[in-house]
């Protein structure tokens, strides 16, 4: 058994009337009552640790001000990045698993085609970005693909570097395009009534369209 101490999950289990440890371990723990007894009892006594520890200087809420950490197992995580968005602000995972991430929640905003990466040293301001896609060579030389995810991995690089009106221009020029439902093919099966066009027509119009809000 792996230890793996949800301490704010615990404490917001107790907080809503749950004070029995076993009670809360089995609700912070999928698959506990398929688990050995002595595996259990780890468990339930990994809960009552943490409520000893923090309670008294985190319980009654005061663990929303924090820093939550959330332990969760990949298939449940995969599922609640699309059902909940919004309960997620940094993931820290695996490369293997980060990646099967990414494209589930590049698939809530049309696709890996228009989704932007960036490698990010905050400490030194070193950065590297680029697109989340691979090379699809099967679409070399077609002019077909969507370079929304190169363009805005191009905006981010220039927020990065402090030219924000540089960075906007792109951004309402995209807005502008996919709203006049002028796009690639993978945005066009899912948009009715929209304008196939090719790569570099997207390109054009973007240039087109660059014209700051406001």
């Amino acid at each position: 058994y792996q230890r793996r101490v949800h301490g704010s999950w615990i404490l917001a289990n107790y907080d809503a009337g749950i004070k029995d440890s076993a009670q809360n371990a089995m609700m912070i723990e999928p698959g506990m009552d398929m688990m050995p007894d002595d595996q259990q009892a780890v468990i339930i006594n990994e809960v009552q640790h943490v409520i000893d520890t923090l309670w008294k200087d985190f319980g009654d809420g005061v663990w929303m001000t924090k820093l939550m950490i959330k332990d969760t197992i990949a298939d449940i995580t995969l599922q609640q990045v699309l059902t909940r968005p919004t309960e997620f602000d940094v993931i820290a995972t695996t490369n293997e698993k980060g990646d099967l991430l990414s494209d589930a929640l590049a698939a809530q905003v049309g696709g890996i085609g228009i989704a932007p990466g960036g490698n990010i040293n905050y400490q030194t301001g070193h950065a590297v970005f680029e697109a989340t896609h691979g090379t699809a060579p099967k679409y070399a030389n077609k002019d077909v693909v969507n370079p929304g995810s190169m363009i805005l991995s191009g905006e981010m690089m220039l927020r990065h570097m402090g030219w924000k009106t540089a960075a906007d221009l792109i951004i309402s020029a995209m807005d502008r395009v996919i709203a006049k439902k002028q796009v690639t093919y993978d945005f066009h099966r899912l948009m009715p009534e929209a304008t196939k066009v090719k790569c570099s027509e997207f390109g054009d119009l973007l240039v087109e369209n660059m014209e700051l809000d406001g």
